[in-house]
């Protein structure tokens, strides 16, 4: 009998792209499939949302629209990426911090961002 081999784990920075892509196309599902099951998240109002069920009621409350990425940086097991929200770029700036483990998320933190960087976004 022969185990399975597991395939490598994602670089963080691939886990969270996956994430957003997922979530600005609309597909819940494989949003939430990218978190742990004992994830954490904070949202911009200082929210704490634990555990997959309080996730997944976060996420879905969520309107799906489009989210562009304007800088993503990986720092070991941490990713910050500036996303901008809404069709056109024109929508809210958000800094997401992730913490990746396992190739999943295990936590995220969102802030608000006032103002424009004058950065131009990265090619997906």
């Amino acid at each position: 009998m022969s185990l399975k081999s597991v395939p490598p784990e994602a670089p963080p920075r691939e886990t969270v792209r996956k994430f957003l892509d997922a979530l600005g196309s609309g597909r819940v599902l494989d949003a939430l499939d990218t978190f742990a099951i004992d994830a954490v998240v904070r949202d911009a109002n200082g929210n704490e949302h634990r555990r997959m069920r309080e996730i997944a009621k976060f996420v879905n409350r969520l309107t799906p629209q489009p989210l562009q990425i304007e800088n993503i940086q990986e720092d070991r097991d941490t990713v910050t990426a500036i996303v901008r929200s809404g069709a056109g770029g024109k929508g809210r700036r958000m800094r997401h911090t992730y913490t990746v483990g396992g190739g999943r998320l295990q936590s995220l933190r969102i802030e608000g961002i006032r103002g424009r960087s004058g950065r131009r976004p990265l090619p997906r």
